[in-house]
């Protein structure tokens, strides 16, 4: 039995040394297929059998920016994020929310003490952001919802599941003690409970959040300049709907604030407004939402549903916007406008790869890693 195998083997071998051609595109279909049924998987597992770990996930509301200026794109790059200012604003006025949440894209920060340079993405969110979602504490606690009121203050993180285990041997001591990130020693306060990183459900296991207060000690280089710049889409927010308020009413009355916004700050907010969706829609990125839950708008064409239609960024003169040349990308530095780029590894690694940040003219095009 074991020489049949070993002579139908060695056959086997000798046709495929024979037939190169054939050889390469068999072994290509089965790459091809075992990658495309890992990905598949990967996504169904995320999404439908391992949901978001928060409480009342149907409450909960993620709210995005649209532009309709300054970006003329696709369905899946029409929605951004938004600027720190909006966010308070947002925050401040609404009444259809018991609370609005912010968080940042992962920052890779230095993690110092160790024998050899390492980091750890870390994202920032407002100090409500864990009690928002519903997400108690695996050990120690979480952020305090009215901590992050004075810029600077409270030096804490909590850590993901994945990150204790892997990094730091799932240490039961390690609650109140000091890590030092990009030379900034913060306390350990907590570890979120298995499965939780973040509202994106395909996004990196290994991470830890920092109360956006200390952005100024994360922040570098450009991001640092434009933190507070209004016109700067750099921020998600997610809410919770207050009972008995659907998606709709909210969206109503948020795009009531929006307009509220453009007419007091017209020179950054002109053509800006917001669209909510649920937050389980929205939680494979903030450009793969469509995807799963509508593949193309009403009269929309197939060629823009697909992504074939190309990106068109207008930039405002006085009294009028000029388009810029067919086919240049949108993120061509000769033409000074709000672009829509993708911002290097960090968040085309987590968000997908159409993920983007929208950068003022002012700020070159180069990736901003």
């Amino acid at each position: 039995m074991a020489g049949n195998f070993q002579q139908d083997l060695r056959g086997g071998l000798r046709m495929l040394k024979k037939s190169p051609g054939f050889t390469f595109v068999a072994v290509l279909s089965l790459a091809l297929g075992i990658g495309a049924n890992t990905a598949i998987f990967t996504i169904i597992n995320a999404v439908f059998l391992h949901p978001l770990p928060v409480e009342e996930p149907s409450r909960l509301a993620e709210l995005f920016t649209r532009d309709t200026l300054t970006v003329d794109a696709d369905t899946n790059r029409q929605l951004t994020g938004t600027s720190l200012p909006n966010y308070e604003d947002y925050r401040d006025q609404n009444t259809v929310f018991t609370g609005l949440a912010t968080v940042t894209f992962p920052i890779p920060l230095n993690w110092g003490g160790q024998a050899e340079p390492q980091q750890l993405n870390a994202s920032l969110v407002s100090g409500n952001f864990f009690n928002v979602l519903g997400v108690k504490s695996y050990r120690g606690r979480t952020f305090i919802p009215d901590g992050d009121k004075k810029l600077g203050a409270n030096a804490e993180v909590v850590l993901s599941y994945s990150l204790w285990a892997r990094r730091f041997g799932s240490d039961d001591n390690l609650i109140g003690r000091i890590i030092t990130l990009n030379g900034t020693p913060y306390t350990v306060v907590g570890v979120a409970p298995p499965s939780f990183k973040g509202i994106v459900s395909l996004g990196r296991p290994d991470v830890l959040w920092i109360p956006i207060s200390m952005r100024d000690y994360v922040l570098t280089g450009q991001l640092k300049a434009l933190e507070n710049n209004r016109r700067f889409r750099w921020v998600s927010i997610v809410g919770r709907l207050k009972p008995q308020v659907g998606i709709a009413e909210a969206q109503a009355a948020m795009k009531t604030i929006a307009a509220g916004l453009e007419k007091e700050y017209p020179r950054d907010n002109k053509g800006r407004t917001v669209e909510l969706y649920p937050l389980n829609e929205s939680a494979l990125g903030i450009n793969q939402r469509r995807q799963f839950s509508r593949l193309r708008q009403p009269g929309q064409s197939a060629a823009r549903t697909s992504g074939q239609a190309r990106e068109r960024v207008e930039h405002s003169g006085r009294h009028g916007r000029r388009a810029l040349p067919s086919g240049t990308p949108a993120s061509n530095g000769k033409h000074r406008a709000f672009a829509p780029r993708r911002f290097g590894r960090s968040v085309g690694g987590v968000l997908g790869a159409k993920c983007i940040v929208v950068l003022p003219a002012s700020i070159p095009s180069r990736r901003l890693d």
